[in-house]
C-alpha cells in the first residue's frame, strides 16, 4: 500500500477538509448504525457530498486516485487472482499488476480489511484506487462475466421458455444484450464484434479503430444473444448457413442509435457485428474532419469541380461515412439535383433522393443506368464492406 497504514476514518477526512459539516456527519453516522451501509455511500445518497468531491479529498489527503475502468482494458488473467465471490464481497476490482503490485480499483480504499484480505490471499502489495458502485458493477460484469453467471442461472434449459425469454423485454438476456450496445455506445464504440469460439464467444468492441475485448459469454449465452439480435433485426432465426443482414434501432440516454448488423456463419456457429450509428450527432460539415487545411481545401475544390470523380476507400472505422455525407451536406443546394445509391443508407438528408440497394431490388449495375435518366448533377456511391 502506498496510504499510511493509520487506521483513518472517512468521515474524519472529509471533515477536517471542510467537504462536510459536523451535523452532516453526525446525522450520517446515526443513519450508519441503522443501516449498516458505507459512509460514503450514505453521505452520496443524501446529497451531502457530491462524487467529485469525494474523489477530490481522497487524492488529496491520501493519494488515492480515481480510475475510469471503462477507460481501460481489463485483462482476463487479473480474475484468477482474486476470487468473484470476494471481489463482489469487497467490491474491488483488480485492473494492473506490476510486479509484486496489485492495482486495485475498490469502492471503497479505506477498507483496510479487504486490503489486508487481498493481501494475504495475493501474495502481492496493494495500490488502492477509487471508483463509483456504478462502475463497480459494470467492471466486474466485464472481468468475471457475472451477467452471463446470471443469464445461466435464471434461464430455463426449457426450449420453450428460451424462445419466451428472448422475446420477453424483462428477461436477463434482453436486459444483457440492451446493457451491452449502451455500454458500447457511452464507450464510443463504432463496432460491437460478437466472435463465437470453440469454449463459448469473445465480445470486444471497436473503440478509436482499435478492437478491445470486453467479456467472455458461455455457448449457451452466446445462443441467445444471436437468437435475440435476429428477432429484433427481423433476421431469419432459424437461418444458421448462410449470411444475413438486418438493422434495428435504440434509444440510449436520449440518443437515437440506429444499429446495423452483420451475421456470418463460422466453424464454431455464427459471428455478429453490430454498427453505432448515432443519428443525433447529425451530418458532420467538411470543417469538423480534422483534416489538415491543405488537405481541406483540396478536398473542397475537387468535389466542388462540375465534372469528375472522388473515390473514398479505407479500412473499416477510417472515416469513409462520414467524408462522404460531409461533402454531400456541403453539395446540397436546390440548384442541384442529387442522386445516391448506397448500401446501406445510413443518415438522412434532406433534399438528397436516396434509393437504398435491398434484396430482390434493383443491382448497383441497373440502379446507376436507371439514375443516368434522371437528369443528375452529382451521384453518390456508397458501399460498405460491413
Amino acid at each position: 500500500m502506498v496510504i499510511p497504514r493509520a487506521r483513518l476514518r472517512l468521515g474524519d477526512l472529509l471533515l477536517e477538509s471542510g467537504a462536510i459539516t459536523e451535523a452532516a456527519l453526525a446525522e450520517a453516522l446515526a443513519e450508519q448504525t441503522r443501516t449498516k451501509e458505507r459512509l460514503g455511500d450514505i453521505l452520496m445518497r443524501k446529497g451531502m457530498i457530491t462524487p467529485e468531491a469525494l474523489y477530490a479529498v481522497l487524492e488529496e489527503q491520501l493519494g488515492i486516485p480515481h480510475v475510469k475502468l471503462s477507460r481501460r482494458v481489463l485483462a482476463p488473467t487479473l480474475s484468477s487472482l482474486i476470487p468473484v465471490a470476494l471481489a463482489r464481497k469487497y467490491r474491488v476490482i483488480p485492473y494492473e499488476r506490476e510486479g509484486n503490485v496489485l492495482k486495485l480499483a475498490m469502492v471503497d480504499p479505506l477498507d483496510y480489511y479487504a486490503i489486508d484480505d487481498i493481501e494475504l490471499i495475493t501474495g502481492l502489495s496493494v495500490r488502492p484506487a477509487l471508483i463509483s458502485a456504478d462502475e463497480f458493477a459494470t467492471a466486474l460484469a466485464r472481468l468475471y462475466g457475472v451477467e452471463n453467471e446470471a443469464i445461466e442461472e435464471e434461464s430455463s434449459g426449457d426450449e420453450a421458455l428460451r424462445e419466451e425469454e428472448i422475446y420477453d423485454e424483462s428477461s436477463p438476456i434482453v436486459r444483457f444484450v440492451t446493457q451491452t450496445i449502451e455500454r458500447a455506445v457511452r464507450l464510443r464504440a463504432s463496432d460491437i464484434h460478437l466472435d463465437p469460439n470453440a469454449e463459448g464467444a469473445a465480445i470486444r468492441l471497436r473503440i478509436d479503430g482499435k478492437l478491445r475485448r470486453e467479456q467472455t459469454i458461455s455457448r449457451r449465452v452466446m445462443q441467445m444473444v444471436t437468437a435475440r439480435i435476429k428477432i429484433v433485426s427481423n433476421l431469419n432465426i432459424a437461418e444458421r448457413r448462410r449470411p444475413q443482414d438486418g438493422r434495428f434501432r435504440l434509444v440510449v440516454d436520449g440518443r437515437d442509435i440506429d444499429i446495423r448488423v452483420s451475421v456470418l456463419p463460422t466453424l464454431h456457429g455464427e459471428k455478429i457485428v453490430l454498427r453505432l450509428l448515432d443519428q443525433t450527432r447529425g451530418i458532420r460539415s467538411v470543417d469538423d474532419l480534422d483534416l489538415a487545411e491543405d488537405n481541406r481545401r483540396r478536398l473542397i475544390a475537387v468535389a466542388e469541380r462540375p465534372n469528375g470523380m472522388v473515390l473514398i476507400t479505407g479500412p473499416t472505422g477510417s472515416g469513409k461515412s462520414t467524408t462522404l455525407y460531409a461533402l454531400l451536406d456541403r453539395l446540397n443546394q436546390e440548384a442541384r439535383n442529387i442522386i445516391t445509391i448506397e448500401d446501406p443508407v445510413e443518415y438522412e438528408i434532406e433534399g438528397i433522393n436516396r434509393q437504398r440497394q435491398s434484396a430482390g431490388g434493383p443491382t448497383f449495375a441497373s440502379g446507376l443506368r436507371a439514375i443516368l435518366r434522371q437528369d443528375l448533377n452529382i451521384i453518390m456511391v456508397g458501399k460498405s464492406a460491413t
